[in-house]
């Protein structure tokens, strides 16, 4: 009897630790799923909210553009069309651009279809208001809306503020159609990847938050994913929702009662064999044929894994043997398409004999081999999968095949593709800026040329200019244009950056980006402290036109830093130091410094503390790249008792 008691527990513990692996292995494989679903949804998020963000910051650029040739022409109007024109050409996704001088709307190119706009004074009306005096007040560009729209339909609207001698002067206005923004952010192809989508905001009257565009209903008993989209002046948010399946609690259910099923069944076999020896060949057979019935059970219930891993096995030779549902799927070929085929069928144009050649040559040295393929399905459409392939053994060791099990990293290097376009958009808002100094920079002489020639016309025509004067006064005018030249060679040797090094003076390019910065910096009253030596002459290898990039980056900066902190009697100090092997350049102003917490992410790509509207976080992240991978130095920043201090060091 106490033996009977003693065989019992054994069969008792062994049931339950088959249980509890059984278990685990359940809950292993269902986190598995559910983390790689979660971790897609969310690189598919990011993406598409950058691809959203990229794409509102190119519609909105035009009114910006627009805005500053207002500034720049003073108010005059007369070259609106053609210049409005001229932006939309190049601005796709914007339907019109406006002028609202004092906020009553007065000009709209194209004007057919909106005329209805015509005359609308923008502080009266109580649906816009609210935005149109917060651009007004913020002096930066607002993106406004979205709401229904006078001449109809539903859209946002861009507003930038002009100002002329620090008055303001009214609004510049791009009105962009909703739907073609949804459109051209490539969000309805959502669907394709079985998602859903909503955009919202925080209403301004209501300060609540508001779901202005909705493509279904989202369900509530799915995960939300939500990243939050920086557009002018304010934040909007896009919340996916995967439509997709997961693995069901009642198959999980289903799977745990089998596997407490099979434990149970091996416990008694176990117990079987301990207390009855003269029974244990029935008893075995009988319970291998339930072992096998319940395993093919398993087995059956295990293939709907199949629909969520990629992976696919191979002969020797290289022939598909199986393939799961999850990659015939993405790939767009049925499983009897690919059964008896290598994968020669996915092979893209771009991979040579050479790169498959050394990928056998890995695998059939018994080695695994992981790397990143793109492949063309049976649709034309390209995608990309993260492979690992592992050689596969049998019994004997002896090879029979090999298994890849593959990730799809498509979304990944769609992102990847994205950020270069990104850094293109970084370019043209620093060409952007580059126009602002240029009228900063041409604004005197070309006054005094116009002064000069009008006084010689004048005393020409009175009679009471001798030739000796008027020449002197011509000399003036000549003395003024050779300055233009001068700038327009500095600015272009700026914007055509050179590919090969070469040996060049330091102080040259310092004082090549001093004179792009420096008109700028006299009109916002900063004073520009130069203790740079000129004298002794430090010469270096540089890429001309990369260095004044990043001069040019940290001056902005700092200008930035201390009209936004409006500080009193601003400044900005550089100097240059020599040593040994290098020559170190420290830019440093009095605007407060950088936080803490912020100063260990300043050079990561995207991350500004500035609104979207003055920083792009790629400006640090570029001039990083610049100084360490391209010019071989370093760059880092410290705070100083004034503000804050960057230093550049190069090799000489």
């Amino acid at each position: 009897m106490c033996m009977f008691k003693k065989e019992k527990l054994i069969s008792i513990f062994v049931t339950l630790i088959l249980i509890f692996t059984f278990h685990k292995l359940i809950e292993s494989n269902n986190y598995f799923i559910e983390s790689n679903i979660d971790k897609l949804s969310t690189e598919v998020l990011n993406s598409q909210a950058n691809v959203l963000e990229r794409t509102i910051l190119r519609n909105t650029r035009s009114a910006t553009i627009l805005g500053e040739h207002i500034s720049l022409v003073r108010g005059d109007m007369s070259s609106f069309d053609s210049f409005s024109k001229m932006l939309l050409s190049e601005s796709r996704g914007v339907s019109n651009l406006q002028l609202a001088p004092n906020a009553i709307v007065t000009k709209i190119y194209p004007l057919k279809g909106n005329e209805k706009a015509i005359g609308h004074d923008l502080f009266k009306d109580n649906a816009r208001k609210k935005e149109a005096f917060l651009a007004q007040k913020s002096q930066e560009l607002t993106l406004a809306g979205p709401f229904k729209l006078l001449q109809g339909g539903i859209g946002i609207i861009a507003r930038k503020p002009i100002y002329i001698d620090d008055k303001f002067w009214g609004f510049a206005s791009a009105l962009i159609i909703l739907d073609d923004l949804i459109k051209n952010a490539n969000l309805l192809e959502l669907k394709d990847k079985n998602y859903i989508f909503r955009l919202k905001r925080v209403h301004p009257d209501t300060n609540k938050m508001d779901i202005f565009y909705s493509s279904c209903e989202f369900s509530q008993d799915k995960k939300v994913f939500t990243k939050s989209v920086e557009v002018p002046n304010a934040t909007w948010y896009l919340d996916i929702q995967y439509m997709g399946a997961y693995i069901s609690n009642s198959f999980i259910a289903i799977l745990y009662i089998t596997s407490i099923i099979i434990s149970s069944l091996l416990g008694y076999l176990l117990f079987t064999i301990l207390i009855r020896p003269k029974e244990l060949e029935s008893v075995n057979e009988l319970l291998e044929e339930k072992v096998k019935e319940q395993t093919r059970k398993i087995e059956n219930n295990l293939n709907l894994i199949g629909k969520y891993v990629l992976y696919s096995k191979t002969n020797k030779e290289g022939i598909i043997t199986e393939a799961s549902d999850a990659f015939c799927k993405l790939t767009g070929y049925d499983r009897e398409e690919l059964i008896g085929k290598s994968h020669n069928i996915l092979r893209h144009p771009d991979y040579s004999d050479e790169y498959y050649k050394n990928l056998w040559e890995t695998i059939e040295d018994g080695k695994i081999w992981n790397g990143e393929i793109k492949n063309v399905a049976k649709s034309g459409h390209t995608f990309w999968i993260s492979s690992v392939i592992t050689p596969e053994y049998n019994k004997d060791n002896e090879l029979i095949g090999y298994m890849s099990v593959r990730h799809d990293i498509t979304a990944k290097k769609s992102f990847e593709e994205h950020q270069f376009e990104y850094f293109q958009n970084a370019k043209l808002i620093a060409m952007g800026e580059m126009i602002g100094n240029i009228a900063h920079q041409w604004r005197q002489p070309l006054s005094a040329i116009s002064m000069l020639a009008s006084g010689i016309i004048l005393e020409k025509k009175a009679d009471i200019i001798d030739d000796e004067e008027m020449f002197r006064k011509l000399e003036n005018i000549v003395e003024n244009t050779k300055y233009l030249s001068k700038t327009i060679d500095t600015f272009r040797s700026f914007l055509r950056v050179q590919k090969n090094p070469e040996k060049t003076v330091l102080q040259d390019r310092i004082v090549a980006s001093l004179m792009i910065i420096n008109a700028t910096l006299k009109d916002k009253g900063i004073n520009l402290i130069d203790e740079v030596d000129y004298d002794n002459k430090v010469e270096i290898d540089l890429v001309v036109g990369q260095l004044e990039q990043v001069l040019l980056n940290l001056f902005n900066n700092s200008k930035d830093a201390l009209l936004e902190n409006q500080i009193v009697d601003p400044w900005i100090k550089i100097r240059i130091e020599k040593k040994e092997k290098i020559v170190i350049i420290s830019i440093e102003d009095n605007g407060g410094g950088i936080k803490d917490e912020v100063m260990p992410h300043i050079f990561e790509p995207y991350f500004t503390t500035k609104h979207q509207t003055l920083g792009t976080g790629l400006g640090l992240s570029m001039s990083y790249k610049i100084i360490c991978e391209s010019l071989n130095g370093n760059i880092y920043a410290k705070n100083t008792a004034h503000g804050a201090k960057f230093f550049i060091e190069l090799p000489i």
